[in-house]
């Protein structure tokens, strides 16, 4: 008995059917595992913001300082250097014993899966292994949080002390106060953006009216011409993914903020979700 084969015809028939199929479901794949990062990325900011209560508890109710000394500029909330031209590593970070780190204390403080790409590129092309290395792609808001304030005007605050954070019952509206959330700071190198540990609000605090450069950094899910969102550890703890609302290029070098993700969520043009008030 002859047994029919394959004609080329059918053959190119089903190897198009195939090419069409892979085609229709590589998105979704890349958006599961889009996905997938965003959750682990989630997870990541939910216990650094629980370390954070966690240090706010053993610390007479102040939460962890953001740059303790910032002029001598070795600490920061994710860790500490030995020299200025060195790189951070977690070591010697506020929150850093408050964390289970079961891999180790050389790691990243919670590295961002969607960041990490960043992170390699900035760690391998040098400045001591990446700017803020060891921040994992996160930011804090130093501004409002991560220092104690004082007010020197109705409408112009000034730092009183760096080497504390604010105390957690200033803050009336903890659930719309934002603790923590995905950051990058602009660059005009070839990744587009640096590490950056803080993330600014809309207007400096000692100088109202006057913006700042964007620094959350809208990373998920993002493509070109589209940011995506930005993952968001707010002071009661709870993570949400937020959109951006407002983008805006830099002040100096008019770097384009919105084509890197870069920019604030939250409709008022004002620091609110900052200051909690």
């Amino acid at each position: 008995m002859r047994r029919r084969a394959f004609t080329l015809i059918e053959l190119l028939v089903t190897i198009a059917i195939v090419a069409l199929l892979v085609s229709l479901l590589l998105p979704s794949l890349a958006g599961a595992r889009e996905a997938a990062r965003s959750g682990v990325c989630a997870s990541n900011l939910r216990q650094i913001m629980t370390a954070s209560d966690l240090y706010a508890s053993d610390h007479a109710d102040h939460m962890p300082p953001g740059a303790a000394d910032f002029l001598v500029n070795l600490q920061r909330w994710h860790g500490s250097r030995t020299s200025q031209s060195a790189a951070f590593s977690p070591e010697g970070g506020p929150i850093t014993p408050y964390l289970d780190d079961s891999a180790g204390s050389s790691r990243l403080i919670r590295e961002c899966p969607t960041f990490v790409p960043t992170l390699r590129l900035l760690q391998q092309a040098g400045s001591g292994g990446g700017y803020e290395r060891a921040c994992g792609g996160y930011g804090y808001n130093l501004r409002y949080v991560g220092v104690v304030l004082r007010r020197v005007s109705p409408t112009v605050l000034t730092v009183a002390t760096d080497r504390a954070g604010s105390p957690r019952h200033l803050f009336g509206r903890p659930a719309a106060t934002l603790g923590f959330a995905d950051s990058a700071a602009p660059s005009a190198g070839a990744a587009g953006v640096i590490e950056y540990s803080f993330i600014e609000p809309r207007f400096w605090v000692d100088a109202p009216g006057v913006r700042t450069d964007a620094t959350m950094h809208f990373r998920h899910g993002a493509s070109a011409g589209n940011p995506g969102n930005a993952n968001i550890a707010w002071l009661d703890g709870h993570v949400s993914p937020d959109a951006m609302a407002f983008s805006r290029p830099t002040e100096f070098e008019g770097l384009d903020c919105r084509s890197r993700s870069l920019g604030w969520t939250g409709r008022e043009d004002s620091n609110i979700l900052y200051s909690g008030e």
